[in-house]
């Protein structure tokens, strides 16, 4: 084996040990992640119910339950060998999504979720 040739399977052995760990399942923190993402989302979403007012609970409500479809199918469509980085992203967004949103509160007044 000539020195290129050493240095080209060095080069395959650095690039895919990361994959192949992932493959094995180890070093993987995305299911951790997703957990804390989706900890965090539902955090959030029991504040705001707890702030709505009774009609717009069952519309939020709704919305969530659509929306949680959408990113599952989304998710699966566009990375359907490794949706997991996806539903991670898109979780996360709906969250600060649902913290920014503005909503008329039980007293009637309108702002953001409290943190």
């Amino acid at each position: 084996m000539n020195c290129l040739s050493r240095i080209m399977a060095s080069a395959v052995l650095i690039l895919c040990a990361p994959v192949a760990a992932i493959a094995a399942g180890t070093d993987d923190t995305r299911p951790a992640e997703f957990k804390n993402a989706d900890s965090e989302l539902n955090s959030v979403y029991r504040k705001l119910m707890k702030e709505l007012r009774p009609p717009d609970r069952e519309k939020l409500k709704a919305s969530q339950l659509i929306w949680l479809k959408l990113r599952d199918a989304d998710c699966k469509w566009a990375f359907p060998a490794e949706p997991l980085d996806c539903m991670i992203d898109r979780t996360s967004n709906r969250t600060r999504e649902l913290q920014g949103t503005l909503f008329e509160a039980v007293d009637g007044k309108y702002r953001e979720v409290s943190k």
